[in-house]
């Protein structure tokens, strides 16, 4: 079971920004305590289960669009961080020309995929488009036999699965050969897709930040970084491999 995190924002009410995350309120209050200048500051008390992280994850076009359509609730991963609950940004991977991820804006806003673009459509390629809240994540356990029931070899959850067999495939969107030949005798995850919410304007990938961008506001000898220092050094400029945190809303 995940732990519940309490920490203390101290927060500049002149500018509303984050100056300090602090593992308890005296830690807050030294730090307000020893601060120079005008500013008033003002502690907030935030007790959330992953403190300051959300995931980014990289999907394929064609799964990317089962789900903007509502047919996949369901994402299958080799890795997972198997005890979150939170929010999970999606990004589109770029692919190539023949497989662009596109939206109809003239009939109900349907995603769909198609080749070169020759037409306004604007493609989705290598952009975040929207997100889903993860409330739960069921290890994919690999029976070292095959057993009757899943003749694949593989179970669903540790005690009572909560996801039956079939229905696994059904709202994942994959066949059992092709769930096989991705985790083969390997334990996965299943990442339950909830609340998705699709951009009107999708993002680019280097509008999101490191989970360090508001902790570390100091370099290695105790100066005060910049916006801008804070920027360069903790930007997101390359698309995950698979998914990473990022800095939490």
């Amino acid at each position: 079971m995940a732990k519940n995190y309490t920490k203390y924002l101290v927060i500049d009410k002149q500018t509303n920004e984050i100056t300090m995350i602090a593992d308890n309120e005296k830690s807050a209050n030294d730090f307000i305590n020893l601060s120079v200048g005008d500013s008033i500051y003002v502690i907030e008390k935030v007790e959330m289960r992953y403190f300051g992280r959300s995931i980014i994850i990289s999907i394929h076009p064609e799964w990317v669009c089962k789900i903007l359509n509502g047919e996949k609730t369901l994402e299958i991963r080799k890795l997972f961080p198997k005890d979150y609950v939170g929010w999970v940004f999606i990004y589109v991977t770029k692919g190539d020309d023949n497989n662009r991820l596109c939206r109809d804006e003239h009939y109900g806003k349907k995603f769909y995929l198609c080749g070169p673009i020759t037409h306004n459509f604007e493609s989705l390629n290598g952009k975040v488009v929207a997100k889903f809240w993860c409330d739960k994540v069921e290890e994919i356990t690999a029976y070292p036999f095959e057993a009757p029931e899943h003749p694949r070899g593989y179970r669903i959850g540790y005690d009572t699965p909560s996801i039956e067999w079939y229905k696994l495939l059904d709202i994942s969107c994959l066949t059992e050969d092709e769930l096989f030949d991705y985790l083969g005798r390997n334990n996965g995850y299943a990442i339950h897709i909830s609340k998705l919410e699709v951009f009107d304007k999708p993002m680019l990938i280097t509008m999101f930040r490191k989970p360090e961008f508001n902790k570390n506001i100091y370099d290695d000898n105790g100066n005060r970084l910049s916006l801008f220092e804070r920027l360069r050094k903790y930007s997101i400029t390359k698309a995950p491999q698979s998914w990473c945190y990022i800095e939490g809303e």
